[in-house]
């Protein structure tokens, strides 16, 4: 789990929610969001009121399962933890031997004379090499073509106790 947390004053903190990662809600069947990898700084108004943000999503992996993760956005109502629409890989694992070629992960956003950089953390070599790297883009606030949630699906990954 992940946990959301709130503060007025940076002093005093309060657990909003816990989020549960779940394997294809929202991303590809085997594949589930790491809320962990969460950019805060990635979070972007759009034109319809929905907001989209940066997060890594990948496989449950332990033991000798190879870790996988790959860079998504994710379209979120104003609450700042209710999905919205069915979430977009952004940037997938490079080719074998490429130093992105097993993950990406940490997605982190700043704005350098008027664009925008993603900087991240690329993986080869079991997770035995890591690498910084990063990507120039824009973000569309447009509204956005990924299919919406239904509303039975919309709060599935907010864990209640």
């Amino acid at each position: 789990h992940s946990a959301m947390w709130g503060s007025d004053d940076a002093v005093q903190w309060t657990r909003l929610e816990i989020l549960t990662p779940m394997e294809g809600y929202t991303v590809e069947e085997n594949r589930m969001l790491i809320w962990h990898e969460f950019d805060p700084n990635s979070v972007t108004r759009l034109d319809n009121g929905e907001y989209v943000a940066l997060c890594a999503g990948g496989n449950r992996a332990s033991g000798g399962v190879a870790r996988v993760s790959e860079i998504y956005e994710i379209y979120l109502a104003a609450d700042g933890r209710t999905l919205t629409r069915e979430s977009r890989k952004l940037l997938i694992t490079g080719g074998p031997g490429e130093d992105d070629a097993e993950e990406l992960a940490s997605p982190t956003t700043l704005v350098i004379r008027g664009e925008r950089h993603l900087l991240y953390v690329g993986a080869k070599a079991g997770g035995q090499e890591n690498t910084v790297m990063g990507a120039v883009g824009s973000v569309s606030t447009a509204p956005p073509d990924a299919r919406a949630l239904d509303s039975g699906n919309i709060g599935r990954h907010i864990y209640r106790a």
